[in-house]
């Protein structure tokens, strides 16, 4: 809840890439040192993970906010708003991601010879400390490097809702005649004769 709490200020300061990626670099460490941690240090665990929650949870509101500015940024590119198309676009690869995500994990740890309902190996306990450490902060460091290609900054998306306000406060710029055949012309305001043949 804290960390979602922080989200609205930390985008309204610093914009909404640099915190994201933030985001998942913190988290990433957090989830590397647990391997560092004793298995039977139980604060530590407890902390680094309280900790790891908080950096997280701060990038669920931004990631639903900037859906919204990749909209704005089709409007402003097409002409044509398709919040659905893109909110429905970054869900299923949600769903995706968790999917896949959850298929790596299971073959990591079938990789270690992980054994369900049996004592485990050395091995095996090696690799679930390091499926839910390394492995999964290598996942989240990856996530930040993807945000480097993400272009839409503060003052970027300032403008672009600055731009697709004018446009649509401004009057049409032209106008849509049809003949009797049903062929369609788009006519320039400035050139409007009435009833001008096609």
């Amino acid at each position: 809840m804290a960390g979602v709490a922080c989200a609205a200020p930390l985008s309204i300061w610093l914009g909404k890439r640099r915190p994201f990626i933030e985001s998942m670099l913190f988290t990433g460490a957090f989830n590397v040192a647990l391997l560092a941690i004793s298995p039977i240090a139980t604060v530590a665990i407890v902390t680094m993970e309280v900790l790891r929650q908080f950096f997280y949870s701060t990038s669920s509101p931004i990631l639903w906010a900037m859906m919204a500015d990749i909209a704005d940024f089709g409007e402003w590119k097409t002409g044509r708003r398709a919040t659905a198309t893109a909110m429905s676009a970054v869900i299923f690869a949600l769903f995706m991601g968790l999917a896949i995500g959850r298929a790596l994990a299971g073959g990591l740890l079938a990789f270690y010879g992980y054994a369900a309902n049996t004592g485990q190996t050395a091995t095996s306990l090696l690799g679930i400390r390091m499926t839910a450490s390394i492995h999964s902060g290598l996942a989240f460091f990856a996530a930040a490097g993807l945000l480097a290609f993400y272009r839409l900054s503060r003052k970027r998306i300032g403008q672009l809702a600055d731009e697709l306000a004018k446009r649509r406060n401004a009057p049409s710029a032209a106008f849509m005649v049809t003949n009797a055949a049903g062929d369609s012309a788009r006519i320039p305001l400035a050139s409007r004769v009435v009833n001008t043949p096609l």
